[in-house]
């Protein structure tokens, strides 16, 4: 049986002869920058495993770097970047994942619970952000009267409907 250190290297080794098998399919020259952020979070997962309850102070980091690198790649795939200006949010539910691996190595209760909660919030919020900016600022049919006229006032009135229900300091 493998030790789990075994079981790492050898993952990573078959990993990388996949890739490169890959390089006569895909141009991956053009594909490849994303892979400087991926690898550094697989070298923290990495540690992670192999130096087991010490190395679970690396859980969180590697899932932000590895995270970070398949968001840009997924972007670089679609060539649609705007998407950054929600996909950060998946951040959020990488840090969630992060402290539930730490949670679950260091037998924490505590971290695996922020860490559901951080993978929820960063999901939702992600399903918001994409569903507003897609719908209403990165879509076409903003122009026009509905983005000159009917999204604009739709937008202010909310704002005073909001600013006039929030209650002053002394009436708290």
């Amino acid at each position: 049986m493998l030790s789990r250190q075994n079981a790492v290297v050898a993952l990573l080794f078959i990993a990388a002869g996949l890739l490169l098998s890959l390089g006569s399919y895909i141009n991956l020259s053009h594909y490849a920058w994303p892979f400087a952020i991926i690898l550094p979070g697989v070298f923290l997962f990495t540690l992670t495993f192999m130096l087991e309850k010490a190395g679970r102070i690396f859980s969180i980091p590697a899932m932000l770097v590895t995270t970070t690198g398949f968001i840009l790649l997924g972007q670089l795939i679609s060539g649609y970047f705007a998407s950054w200006a929600y996909a950060w949010t998946l951040l959020v539910s990488a840090v969630g994942l992060g402290a539930m691996l730490q949670g679950h190595m260091g037998s924490s209760d505590a971290m695996i619970r922020f860490g559901s909660r951080a993978l929820v919030a960063g999901l939702i919020a992600f399903v918001i952000f994409a569903f507003v900016f897609e719908l209403f600022i990165f879509a076409h049919w903003t122009q026009g009267i509905w983005g000159s006229i009917i999204l604009p006032v739709a937008l202010i009135s909310l704002g005073l409907l909001f600013w006039k229900s929030t209650p002053s300091p002394g009436e708290i």
